[in-house]
């Protein structure tokens, strides 16, 4: 019999992690991580899903200093409103202003948790959690055109289609942030959908 291999404490785990990141990585690129600790300038701001099976660094192998990242339930972009979303316009505006990436990019994926709580909400609007479902009505839209769009699809494959919709409402939200319409307008910035299936092994994009 094989004897189970014993799991490490949380913070053992992260010191070997880390241990194993500075002797591969860190230590062998001096250069690159001295200009990292002057500053970062990077060109894409990316909204990816708090899932723990989808980190963007490691899906799209961007490199440290590559990627200005938010990641919540669902890759969420909420509309503008400096008094209910200030964290993610925060971000949103320290991206495009100070940063001044040159993309931004909302990521959704399969199996989605978020997305199968924002196509399981009840039709009368009545929530069982503290802030999920509240979070997750922002890709209503979506989850409303899904249903009138593919009412008879399995729930399955309308939680399918609803994770690459709620992608598209967040685009949408995005433009009502004025310093992203002017970047667009200016053409200084450009946004792009994504969809990670790691099921299927792809990833696909769009612009909106």
């Amino acid at each position: 019999m094989h004897c189970p291999v014993k799991e490490m404490e949380p913070v053992e785990r992260m010191m070997s992690g880390f241990e194993q990141f500075k002797k591969e990585v860190f230590d062998k690129k001096p250069d690159f991580f001295g200009q990292l600790a002057e500053g970062q300038s990077p060109k894409f701001m990316v909204f990816a899903c708090a899932d723990s099976r989808v980190c963007p660094s490691v899906v799209l192998n961007f490199q440290p200093g590559e990627a200005f990242t938010v990641r919540n339930i669902a890759s969420m972009v909420p509309p503008y409103d400096p008094t209910k979303y200030a964290g993610v316009g925060a971000a949103i505006e320290y991206a495009v202003l100070h940063l001044k990436v040159d993309s931004i990019v909302v990521i959704g994926h399969s199996r989605c948790g978020g997305i199968k709580g924002l196509m399981s909400i009840k039709d009368d609007g009545t929530t069982s959690t503290d802030f999920i479902e509240s979070w997750v009505k922002i890709g209503l839209v979506a989850r409303e055109k899904v249903k009138a769009q593919h009412a008879t699809l399995p729930f399955q494959d309308q939680c399918t289609q609803c994770e690459k919709e709620a992608v598209n409402v967040s685009l949408q939200n995005l433009l009502t942030y004025p310093f992203v319409k002017e970047g667009l307008e200016k053409k200084t910035l450009r946004l792009f959908g994504g969809h990670y299936d790691f099921v299927k092994g792809s990833f696909e994009t769009w612009e909106p």
